[in-house]
């Protein structure tokens, strides 16, 4: 769910939060951003941050528009995943 190295990860786990690089802060707002996703919408969270080439702001948007696991929340999540796969050929 979070798209970062996982030596970056280890050492922003290290550093605890002391003097990170702007690449660790981004990955360390991505986490907390998504770590407040689940809290707030649950498992539906997780199914929208799974999604195929789905960035935070598309699980985001589709969680405000559909917060529980209904069959429009599939067609949310399939028409997201359709238009990033046709984004990548344009």
């Amino acid at each position: 769910m979070i798209r970062a190295d996982e030596g970056l990860l280890s050492s922003l786990t290290a550093k605890r939060g002391r003097s990170l690089s702007s690449e660790e802060r981004r990955v360390l707002r991505e986490a907390e951003r998504t770590a407040e996703l689940v809290e707030r919408y649950g498992k539906a969270a997780v199914v929208a941050l799974v999604g195929r080439n789905l960035t935070l702001k598309d699980a985001e948007r589709i969680l405000s528009q559909e917060p529980r696991l209904t069959p429009r929340f599939f067609e949310l999540l399939m028409e997201a995943e359709k238009e990033r796969l046709l984004q990548a050929f344009r």
